[in-house]
């Protein structure tokens, strides 16, 4: 298949705007908040809370959230092979750091009781 020059071009002007966007902490922000909306690091299927799991409409629903998702994933991938490791780790720390600041105060074992 014989791609045109004028889509070459959109192409590479996509990229370059996409390049843009992870150069800014808001930018990856945003990239962030759209993969963890599509649910793309989730089962589609999951347990209902009733001993079963969930429906086949829901399932497909989330099957769609999942597909864009994955187009983002593609996109990155083609861009830069560590945009989409980049972003995932980004969250990973930012939801660890969120956990420890939640977690409750130890006591200190030299504490008088």
């Amino acid at each position: 298949m014989k791609v045109s020059k004028e889509a070459l071009r959109a192409e590479e002007k996509l990229n370059a705007a996409y390049r843009a966007v992870l150069r800014t902490d808001e930018g990856r922000l945003v990239l962030r908040d759209i993969l963890a909306l599509s649910g793309l690091l989730a089962p589609s299927c999951q347990p209902n809370g009733n001993g079963g799991f969930t429906s086949g409409s829901e399932t497909f629903w989330r099957e769609g959230r999942r597909s864009i998702g994955m187009a983002l994933k593609n996109r990155l991938d083609g861009i830069t092979a560590y945009a989409f490791a980049g972003l995932v780790e980004e969250s990973a720390r930012e939801i660890e750091n969120e956990r420890v600041k939640h977690q409750p105060a130890r006591k200190s074992e030299e504490s008088d009781e």
